[in-house]
């Protein structure tokens, strides 16, 4: 049996190959005790927020052995860097792999790689092909799930509960968008800004238990919290917002290890984020690798 290369199609749908990536991705990294920026999660909430472009979907390099995919080429939309993820056993393909994205996934000129430090295998091929570390990188942070670490308390009138038991639409945009700080102008809420916000909570392997919100004494939703899990050690955080009028006050520690305890319900051992933000060091996170992204011209 070989293994037989195709692209991805250039489609941003949910359809089989979607989920093949996406079951590929979560196959790979929901047991490592480090995870890197290119995992299942990323895949899908890029997908939900439709962040991803089909001509450049069609360009994903699949290799697949006996029918099932064991390495892809996905990309990341913000500096349209490549992964190269492969399973164990079909690490030997990482040479093709990247004379692959070499040849057919340049962008503006450049071409571009998410590579974990201290991979160091994968590094040495960079060099060998001319790529150089840039200072562009994401750092990630990890929880270990207990009961102990998952502890919190609220201020008086504030509640915690989750989008599978109350969800508004307009209460969750509000949040989002205060959250990160897009100003102080309303946020737009006709049908189309709307129905963006839905898809974000409402893609294939999305959880709306595991979307946590502290609610305010007048119904606010003063801070938001996703965690993505779906079998294995590990959950995701992505994202996270909290309301200025409404920060520190433990509202935003609240919402994520309240989604991380139920994470732990379901089995999960740790928590990862894609972030050094004292926030995130201050509930409980601790520093646990980098990706850097590497890049050469085309």
């Amino acid at each position: 049996m070989t293994v037989r290369f195709r692209n991805y199609p250039a489609d941003t749908g949910y359809h089989e190959d979607y989920h093949a990536v996406c079951d590929f991705l979560h196959r790979t990294t929901c047991n490592e005790e480090r995870v890197s920026l290119m995992d299942w999660v990323f895949w899908e909430w890029q997908a939900a927020r439709g962040a991803y472009k089909a001509d450049f979907l069609g360009k994903i390099g699949m290799w697949e052995y006996d029918g099932t995919l064991v390495a892809a080429t996905p990309y990341e939309d913000h500096e349209n860097a490549v992964a190269l993820c492969a399973d164990r056993e079909h690490r030997p393909l990482l040479s093709e792999m990247l004379e692959y994205v070499c040849a057919h996934m340049a962008h503006e000129g450049f071409v571009r790689l998410i590579i974990d430090d201290g991979d160091v295998e994968l590094e040495q091929l960079a060099r060998q092909h001319g790529f150089l570390p840039t200072q562009s990188n994401e750092p990630i942070a990890r929880l270990d799930i207990t009961n102990e670490s998952t502890r919190y308390e609220l201020p008086d009138g504030f509640r915690v509960t989750s989008f599978n038991v109350e969800f508004d639409v307009r209460r969750y945009n509000r949040v989002m968008w205060y959250g990160f700080n897009h100003g102080p102008e309303a946020p737009q809420e006709d049908e189309e800004a709307l129905r963006w916000r839905m898809n974000c909570v409402s893609s294939p392997n999305a959880r709306r238990s595991l979307m946590t919100v502290t609610v305010a004494p007048n119904g606010d939703y003063a801070s938001h919290c996703t965690m993505w899990y779906r079998g294995g050690d590990n959950a995701i955080v992505e994202p996270v917002a909290t309301h200025p009028d409404y920060r520190r006050m433990g509202l935003g520690r609240a919402a994520v290890l309240e989604a991380a305890r139920r994470c732990g319900e379901l089995g999960a051992k740790r928590a990862f984020v894609g972030s050094s933000q004292p926030f995130y060091y201050g509930i409980g996170f601790y520093p646990m690798g980098r990706v850097t992204v590497w890049a050469k011209k085309a």
